[in-house]
C-alpha cells in the first residue's frame, strides 16, 4: 500500500511538471525569443562596450597567443566612440585609444602622446550594414541554426532567458558566403575611395613638407603610384574574404528585455596566408604557411542600450594631433 502511495504521488508530480513545461518556455518559443532580440539588438545606436577576448593564431608549427581588453562607449550609430584597448600580443604588451568623432579617427601613438588622425573607416557607411554586414537573413541564419543544432540548450535565469548551441555546417558556410559576399561587394569599395582620398592628401602634405619639386615626379605618375598601392592592397583584402573558411561558431547569449546584452563566441577560422602575401607582390613565399588559422573566444557585456550617454573625448589640437 505504501509504495503505491509514493507511486501515485511520483506520478502526480510528473504529471505536473509535464503541465508547467508545457504551460511555459520550450525550444520553439526560446529561439523565437532570439530571433527577435537579434532583430531589436541591431537598433543599438549608443552605449557602453566592454569585452575580453582570448585568441590563437596559428601560422604553421607557430603558435601565437592574443589577450585583449577592450573598454569604450558609442552613440550616433557608432560615428562618435571612444576606446581603449588593452592586453598581450606575442607576449608585448599592448595599451592603445582610439576616438571617432567628426567623420575622422584619432588613435593616440603612446610613444609620442600623440594623435594620429585620419579619416574614419566607418565614416559614410550605411551603419545596419555595418551591423549585419548587409545581410538580413543573417538572423534567419543563426534562427535555423538554433533549430538545427543538436545541443540548443535554453534555461530561464534571473536577469533573462539564456539560449547556446553549436552553429550547424550548413549555416556556418551561410553565413561565410555573406560575410565574404558583403565585404568583397560593399565594404571593401566604399573603403577603397577613402583610402584613395587619404592616401592623395598624405602624399600632397608630404611632398609641400619636404618641398619636392612638382617636376621631380608628375601628378600622373603620382596618380599611377598610388593606384598601384590601393590595388594591391584591395586585393589582398578581397583574397582574404574569398579564401575565409569558418569551421566552427558556439554562441551563448543572455536574452535580457528583449535584447542580447551580454554574450559569448567561440570562433574558429582560416584564410590562405601565402596568396595574400603573394597579393602585396612578395615573390619568394617558400617559407610562408598556406594557411593562417584563428581560434578565439569574446565575451562582451553592453550597457546604457540606447540611453543619452555623455562621452569623454580628448581635446584635439595641432599640437596634439598628427594628421596622416
Amino acid at each position: 500500500m505504501k509504495t503505491k502511495k509514493i507511486t501515485a504521488v511520483v506520478l502526480s508530480m510528473v504529471m505536473l511538471l509535464t503541465l508547467l513545461t508545457g504551460c511555459g518556455m520550450n525550444k520553439e518559443k526560446a529561439i523565437e525569443q532570439m530571433g527577435e532580440a537579434l532583430n531589436a539588438g541591431y537598433e543599438m545606436n549608443s552605449g557602453k562596450i566592454s569585452a575580453q577576448m582570448n585568441a590563437q593564431v596559428t601560422l604553421g608549427e607557430d603558435s601565437i597567443p592574443m589577450e585583449l581588453a577592450i573598454d569604450g562607449a558609442v552613440k550616433d550609430q557608432m560615428q562618435t566612440m571612444a576606446m581603449k584597448i588593452s592586453g598581450t600580443i606575442m607576449g608585448m604588451p599592448i595599451d592603445s585609444e582610439v576616438y571617432q568623432l567628426d567623420g575622422f579617427s584619432y588613435t593616440k601613438d603612446p610613444s609620442s602622446e600623440q594623435y594620429i588622425k585620419i579619416q574614419s573607416p566607418t565614416a559614410m557607411m550605411d551603419y545596419q550594414k555595418l551591423l549585419t554586414l548587409g545581410q538580413d537573413e543573417m538572423v534567419d541564419l543563426y534562427i535555423e541554426g538554433a533549430k538545427a543544432a543538436e545541443d540548443f540548450a535554453f534555461a530561464e535565469e534571473e536577469k533573462g532567458l539564456r539560449v547556446s548551441f553549436t552553429m550547424p555546417q550548413e549555416q556556418l558556410e551561410g553565413m561565410q558566403q555573406s560575410m565574404s559576399s558583403m565585404m568583397i561587394d560593399d565594404i571593401i569599395p566604399a573603403m577603397e575611395e577613402q583610402m584613395r582620398a587619404s592616401v592623395k592628401e598624405q602624399v600632397n602634405a608630404m611632398m609641400e613638407s619636404m618641398q619636392l619639386d612638382p617636376e621631380t615626379m608628375s601628378q600622373d605618375q603620382l596618380d599611377t603610384l598610388i593606384e598601384q598601392q590601393i590595388a594591391a592592397v584591395v586585393e589582398m583584402e578581397k583574397q582574404l574574404f574569398n579564401s575565409l573558411k569558418i569551421s566552427g561558431i558556439n554562441c551563448d547569449m543572455l536574452i535580457e528585455n528583449g535584447v542580447i546584452n551580454d554574450q559569448t563566441m567561440k570562433m574558429d577560422m582560416e584564410f590562405a596566408l601565402k596568396g595574400l602575401v603573394e597579393a602585396l607582390g612578395v615573390t619568394e613565399t617558400t617559407d610562408i604557411p598556406e594557411t593562417c588559422a584563428l581560434s578565439m573566444e569574446i565575451h562582451s557585456l553592453i550597457e546604457n542600450r540606447n540611453e543619452d550617454i555623455e562621452i569623454e573625448m580628448p581635446e584635439f589640437t595641432s599640437e596634439n594631433v598628427q594628421e596622416m
